[in-house]
């Protein structure tokens, strides 16, 4: 869906591991049959591993940008050094940005697929309001990287959607990324 040329929502998108993903249905319907015969040969997983939360958080705070500047500002880069197929991603954040419901926050992997955290006129009750401390959130978790590799550079891009040109920017002060997997 768009907004203005804006992506506000994906729909179906195929990450770098090559599997479909949708922030409204996920993975998708399960293979009944499929899933039966995975059983019958089932391999257990390696053991869980963690990288622990990383931080980017610059001296000076990034524009965030408006809809016409999407793509070139509001993104902080995050490098992954350990190589780990992920099975999820959590993600925090911290703006100066007061109308959270005019924003669209995604997160790029490595690999170069997006999962849109944040949707703009999501109609979620404490999205729609106004914050005077600027918005933000502690723990955001997605699943549309499952089997990527989570080596390199990851990247949180910030857009406001609605803000007219000229007016004084919000900032994107600071992020952090903790993925797990196997």
């Amino acid at each position: 869906m768009q907004f203005q040329g804006i992506a506000v929502d994906d729909a179906w998108v195929v990450n770098g591991a090559r599997r479909a993903f949708s922030n409204s249905y996920g993975f998708g319907l399960v293979d009944a049959q499929a899933a039966v015969a995975a059983a019958r040969s089932f391999t257990p997983l390696a053991p869980r591993r963690q990288i622990d939360w990383q931080t980017a958080a610059p001296a000076t705070p990034v524009a965030i940008p408006y809809r016409d500047g999407a793509g070139t500002g509001g993104s902080l880069p995050i490098s992954v050094g350990a190589s780990l197929t992920v099975e999820s991603v959590q993600v925090a954040f911290t703006t100066t940005h007061r109308r959270p419901a005019n924003l669209r926050v995604a997160l790029i992997s490595p690999s170069g697929t997006r999962s849109i955290l944040v949707w703009p006129f999501s109609g979620i009750r404490p999205l729609t309001g106004s914050t005077t401390a600027g918005f933000g959130s502690d723990r955001m978790l997605t699943n549309a990287f499952l089997d990527e590799n989570a080596q390199g550079t990851w990247r949180l891009e910030v857009v406001d959607v609605t803000a007219a040109s000229g007016t004084s920017p919000s900032q994107l002060v600071s992020w952090s990324l903790r993925v797990t997997g196997r």
